[in-house]
């Protein structure tokens, strides 16, 4: 007579080793796409960018604003990427020309007092800004060009785009990239 207890143990023991030996291989292939290709630089560069948002946008630009939250109204002009070796950064910012709903009232940088904020606008809604470094630094992602106070009397949607953005590195200059914020 056949014991049908001992197949119905060998039967289990080839299953559960089938499915073992089957999540191993699927584990390695996933370990193997992530690690072994690009993706998994751009899984990180995602994270890092869903980290930090700016309104219902991501951050993909050199250069971009980021509201306060703070009891003042003011946003911050920032830096998404290090540069180095800077001695100036020339910023162009166009806002609403309505001066009655929105108007900027000062443009500080009281972190680093290495830096010299040029403010020219004869325009009231065209602002171009020089920043210029006493010594050339490096500076690195994150840093915090300067902080924009504003006053917005208007309960509509008001837009700070970013125009033209270039920095100068060792006489050579480049071109930044930039972005608007919406509030």
């Amino acid at each position: 007579m056949r014991d049908y207890v001992q197949e119905i143990k060998k039967q289990k023991i080839r299953k559960n080793t089938v499915i073992i030996v089957a999540s191993f291989a699927f584990a390695f292939m996933v370990n193997g796409f992530l690690f072994w290709t690009s993706v998994w630089n751009k899984l990180q560069a995602d994270i890092k960018w869903a980290t930090t948002t700016k309104t219902d946008k991501f951050i993909n630009s050199d250069l971009y604003l980021q509201s306060q939250w703070t009891w003042s109204d003011s946003i911050s002009l920032k830096l998404w990427t290090s540069i180095k070796q800077v001695s100036e950064i020339r910023v162009s910012l166009i806002t609403n020309p309505d001066e009655s709903a929105f108007k900027i009232n000062n443009i500080i940088n009281d972190e680093d007092k290495n830096v010299e904020i040029i403010k020219i606008s004869n325009t009231p809604w065209i602002y171009a800004l020089i920043f210029k470094f006493k010594k050339p630094v490096d500076l690195s992602s994150q840093y915090t060009l300067a902080n924009i106070m504003y006053t917005k009397t208007t309960k509509d949607k008001v837009s700070i785009n970013i125009a033209t953005t270039n920095f100068i590195s060792n006489k050579e200059t480049f071109e930044l990239t930039s972005s608007s914020i919406e509030f």
